[in-house]
């Protein structure tokens, strides 16, 4: 661009020319951050559990698109998928299982890279999130009002007896029920 200045006020003063040259730059993101998620738990035969992370934050804030990665992180620093209890959708983990198998200790890998075409430098920032996997049923409870009033049984004499007790439902659903009967000598 080529402007002109004429200084009217200063006869002295040829008028000059001056190039102004003006580069636009695209915003160009320094770094990410995130925000710490409380360590999680969530307990087999129960309702699913679901929590959200933020959004993770720009420096500068150039308010580009920012595609997330989540997978589990092993102890070595290796990447897997996510089980298949698990879920994610947007900003939102989803973990239901009745597997026992599934029980344990997860470090879940959030990972935000900076998709625009504008960005020059690859920027990427992880989240850890301490996932922990437990036995709900271990509360659970299977109670019954039923009584059984003294029973004399004389080997070879009485005729078979049939009890039939009955039981409330499991306090936790989705908990395998087990019963456990053993003779009592007195």
């Amino acid at each position: 661009m080529t402007f002109s200045v004429a200084l009217d006020d200063y006869p002295d003063i040829l008028p000059t020319e001056a190039v102004l040259s003006i580069i636009v730059e695209p915003c160009q993101i320094k770094s990410l951050s995130s925000t710490q998620v409380p360590a999680q738990v969530y307990e087999i035969f129960k309702e699913a559990k679901e929590f959200n992370f933020l959004q993770f934050v720009q420096s500068p804030a150039c308010s580009y698109q920012l595609e997330y990665e989540v997978r589990l992180k092993d102890k070595s620093g290796s990447y897997s998928e996510l089980p298949l209890f698990m879920s994610y959708n947007e900003l939102a983990l989803r973990a239901e299982s009745s597997e026992i198998s599934d029980l344990g200790d997860y470090d879940i890998s959030v990972v935000a890279v900076v998709v625009d075409g504008n960005q020059i430098e690859n920027i990427s920032e992880e989240l850890i999130i301490d996932f922990t996997v437990l036995n709900g049923c271990k509360d659970d409870e299977v109670t019954t009002d039923f009584t059984v009033d003294a029973v004399t049984f004389d080997i070879g004499v009485s005729n078979d007896v049939e009890i039939r007790p009955t039981w409330n439902a499991n306090t936790i659903s989705g908990c395998p029920t087990t019963f456990e009967l053993f003779r009592v000598v007195g």
